[in-house]
């Protein structure tokens, strides 16, 4: 069965360089890697284009199309190849040389598998940690939103259970092609975060599962400020993480779960804007309350927000 996997790049291409190397080094064979560059500056990507290894495959979209849209490129290119399952990694992330195999394992063996992703471990510029990015996942109707089982905690065996989720980040995916051509591609009204939140209800609601298979190890390059100092997540991660939660509450809640869901989401942001005195959460409740989808006007996505996801809000 052919795998084919997909990675974002945006900017300088060190860290795609590295989830590249990684996936061309697994053991299982029968894997197509597609690097889709997402508009990148001209130098960038040129030097992408020449530091690739042979074999992989890039696909160019001469613009900012955010995670869902860049995504969506690569996962249509891969359908065309005849790809039987779709992986998706972030572009600052690496695997262990049995992950795709063992992912796939899962996928075969599991009945009516719509995902499956693994145990994610926090890495840094010097390298892997032992600590939890993500080891299973819950959804939080009330706060339109979904959180990582054991995130930041270390690693010591406690989630080396595989089962049933209800949540997994985009930040690795291994989804069978008939899932996609039933459920469809990844909203791009999200542009950026939560689009892997509505994707895993999607497939939930098509009689599917999301699974969480611990064997297989990734490890993500993330900036922990974001999610253990939220005073230090950027206005760009603010406005879409909030914005885009109204998308989730009026597809996904119920009317009660409704009028638990504004108050809760109002009265926080707002009292995080005045105390951090960051006007980017007033402007994504706005344009959320109006239903603005897409990327923000005028806006420039930062590297590594357009490259990769990296879970989701308070």
């Amino acid at each position: 069965m052919r795998v084919a996997a997909i990675t974002l790049n945006f900017g300088a291409p060190d860290d795609t360089l590295v989830c590249v190397e990684s996936l061309l080094g697994c053991s299982y064979r029968d894997l197509l890697v597609l690097v889709v560059d997402n508009g990148s500056p001209p130098e960038d990507l040129d030097r992408l284009r020449r530091a690739l290894p042979a074999g992989v495959e890039l696909l160019e979209t001469g613009r900012n199309l955010g995670f869902s849209g860049g995504n969506n490129v690569g996962i249509r290119r891969a359908l065309c190849a005849g790809a039987d399952f779709v992986l998706l990694i972030n572009n600052d992330a690496w695997v262990e040389r049995d992950t795709v195999g063992v992912l796939l394992e899962a996928a075969c063996r599991e009945p009516r598998v719509g995902i499956v992703s693994g145990k994610i471990l926090e890495a840094s510029d010097t390298g892997p940690t032992r600590r939890v990015w993500y080891a299973g996942g819950s959804w939080v109707p009330w706060k339109a939103s979904a959180y990582h089982r054991g995130m930041g905690e270390p690693d010591r065996g406690q989630y080396d259970t595989p089962g049933d989720t209800e949540f997994a980040p985009g930040c690795l995916w291994l989804v069978p092609a008939r899932v996609l051509s039933e459920v469809g591609l990844l909203d791009e009204e999200f542009f950026l975060y939560t689009e892997d939140l509505d994707f895993c209800l999607r497939v939930r609601r098509a009689g599917y599962r999301v699974y969480y298979e611990p064997r297989a190890r990734c490890y993500h390059k993330i900036s922990r400020s974001h999610w253990t100092d939220r005073s230090a997540a950027s206005p760009t991660l603010n406005y879409y993480s909030n914005r885009n939660r109204f998308f989730i509450a009026r597809r996904w809640l119920r009317p009660w779960e409704r009028l638990v869901f504004y108050p809760y989401l109002f009265g926080s942001r707002a009292v995080l804007a005045l105390l951090r005195r960051d006007p980017s959460y007033v402007s994504g409740l706005w344009d959320g309350l109006l239903g603005r989808s897409g990327p923000r006007f005028g806006d420039s996505v930062p590297r590594s927000l357009a490259s990769s996801h990296s879970g989701s809000p308070l």
